[in-house]
């Protein structure tokens, strides 16, 4: 497993997926024993913002 540095876009972070990569979205939540871990087959970039809290790829 790498952590990707994200890259600055406006309001969110973004992160740009290799397509040679296999890309999971891990998501951990206070209170929250587990992290959320989604597979994100196919996904070219990922994006976070802070207010709401979100993830998501596309």
């Amino acid at each position: 497993m790498a952590d990707l540095i994200p890259v600055p876009d406006g309001k969110m972070d973004r992160w740009d997926i290799d397509p040679r990569m296999d890309p999971y979205l891990i998501c951990s939540y206070a209170g929250v024993k587990q992290p959320v871990e989604i597979h994100e087959k196919g996904a070219k970039a990922c994006f976070a913002a802070d207010k709401p809290a979100r993830a998501w790829c596309r």
